[in-house]
């Protein structure tokens, strides 16, 4: 799989500013020149590639345009998976990490490898379904304000669709 460039996409629809890009990367300066063609290439080395991953997530789960946030999903999952539980609780429901880290009750580290991977194990699913499903059923109450949360059948599905978990014995790496 190429590493395809999330930067275009996240420059020229979520509002990056290249100013913004050394940091992401862990460099002090960049030339404007060197700027421009991070912001154009079409793929990128593994090792910044890697470290666009959790800034490329967030800009996914705030985008609200889908074919947007269908290409930025592309540049690190194939197309053919959806995103699991822990993908929608952190950065479409911006829920933060440590609610996250003690309800599932693991710690950061462990978070940090189930976020990088297309599915979770049956063991992690488990570990956060009773908060998960409180929090699927208050965006489902009828007693709210603007009634039913669009974003509830997204968390269901994340929920009980048996295709984004690894089937038992299946080895993961990471």
């Amino acid at each position: 799989m190429k590493n395809k460039n999330p930067l275009p996409i996240m420059h020229e629809h979520c509002g990056l500013k290249k100013s913004h890009i050394p940091g992401m990367l862990g460099y002090h300066r960049m030339t404007p020149g060197r700027l421009q063609s991070l912001v154009t290439m079409a793929t990128l080395k593994p090792k910044p590639h890697a470290r666009l991953f959790f800034p490329a997530m967030v800009a996914w789960g705030q985008c609200t345009d889908t074919e947007v946030k269908r290409l930025l999903w592309e540049c690190y999952f194939d197309p053919d998976i959806k995103p699991h539980i822990y993908h929608i609780l952190c950065w479409e429901h911006s829920i933060p990490d440590d609610v996250i880290l003690r309800h599932a009750g693991f710690s950061m580290s462990t978070l940090t490898k189930i976020l990088k991977r297309p599915k979770v194990t049956k063991l992690h699913l488990q570990a956060i379904a009773r908060f998960a499903m409180q929090y699927r059923d208050a965006m489902a109450s009828k007693k709210s304000r603007a009634g039913v949360d669009p974003r509830y059948m997204r968390l269901h599905r994340a929920l009980v669709d048996p295709k984004r978990i690894y089937p038992p014995g299946e080895i993961i790496a990471d």
